[in-house]
């Protein structure tokens, strides 16, 4: 799935310290671990930040223009993190209330924080509502609208009694505190990213699974239209990433395909609001990773966009980026976006 990158805080100016700073996270003293639930590209620290410790200049950089609460500290650590501070997680400290109170308070406190701040959603708690499995998310709902979660706390389950309990408590927190668009967005907006290659089904060995059948393809959008989801233009995707007030109706589902092979032309053309991601040197020629297949020429990549296809950068020449050095990497990225 393709992750956006969140936009920067416009009133938050990294303070320039750099690898040379190390900070300490401290968990709350009895806080369960986190289950292994889906981990994002970009998402929240993965275990609960209730203190944070280490040069206060640093750290009250960090601190500007957040309101005070429980959930501060891991707003201050999400920041830090940007900015490129080296994170390590100290000994865990004592909170002056009950886990569960804890737990509510710092989903209220989260609400403050978005607000202060709408570029945290994707790094903090609040904004990780779809990183769990569908099953703990239906249990999550279930314990928010019975109001159960003390009761689940006692249970003898043990730690997966009480991280399930403190999950609720603080997603009752979020709710009791966001009003009704912002509970939308953050709990009840999201959407399904399909990702394709190669459409031709040619099968050829080595390529099977970056291959399918546009028949195939085709039987895909129409299960999607018979279960109720619409797709989603690329336009109202960005608008959804960038305006804190957005919010999205649901099934809705977006459809993209990546390396811009010629045999996804007319598949494409099918699928309303799809996005074709092409890296701009190898246009209109060979794909050197996939057994040189063509690709489309920059006219028919026009073509399609005319027809309705979001072309988009993926980077200049494939190469993968992880690989690349800082300059290598900023130039592959901002010309390919040029061309």
């Amino acid at each position: 799935m393709r992750q956006l990158a969140h936009p920067r805080d416009k009133s938050y100016r990294a303070p320039g310290h750099g690898q040379a700073e190390r900070v300490l996270l401290h968990t709350p003293a009895g806080a369960p671990e986190p289950p292994g639930s889906f981990q994002p590209l970009v998402g929240p620290l993965g275990r609960i930040a209730a203190r944070v410790s280490g040069p206060p200049e640093l750290i009250a950089e960090a601190e500007s223009g957040l309101p005070d609460g429980a959930a501060r500290p891991e707003a201050v650590a999400v920041r830090l993190r940007r900015s490129g501070v080296e994170l390590a997680w100290g000994e865990p400290v004592t909170t002056d209330d009950r886990l569960l109170d804890y737990a509510r308070e710092r989903g209220r406190s989260s609400v403050e924080l978005l607000r202060a701040d709408p570029s945290l959603v994707t790094e903090l708690e609040a904004g990780a509502w779809f990183n769990s499995a569908w099953r703990a998310r239906l249990l999550r709902r279930l314990l928010l609208r019975t109001r159960t979660a003390g009761l689940v706390a006692r249970l003898p389950l043990g730690e997966l009694a009480l991280r399930t309990a403190m999950d609720a408590a603080f997603w009752s927190g979020v709710r009791d505190a966001a009003g009704q668009a912002e509970w939308r967005r953050l709990a009840r907006s999201s959407y399904v990213v399909l990702c394709y290659h190669r459409l031709a089904g040619e099968m050829k060995q080595g390529q099977e699974a970056m291959d399918l059948p546009p028949r195939l393809f085709r039987r895909h959008l129409r299960a999607l239209r018979l279960l109720g989801f619409r797709p989603l233009e690329a336009a109202e995707l960005v608008r959804f990433h960038s305006d804190p007030d957005a919010w999205l109706p649901r099934r809705r589902y977006v459809i993209t395909a990546d390396d811009g092979f010629r045999d996804n032309l007319e598949p494409l053309f099918a699928a309303s609001g799809a996005q074709l991601f092409v890296p701009t040197s190898e246009v209109g020629g060979n794909a050197w990773w996939m057994d040189g297949e063509p690709t489309a020429s920059w006219d028919e990549l026009a073509q399609l966009e005319r027809d309705g296809v979001a072309i988009g950068s993926h980077s200049r020449s494939h190469v993968p980026l992880a690989e690349l050095g800082e300059d290598e990497l900023r130039e592959s990225l901002s010309a390919s976006r040029r061309e």
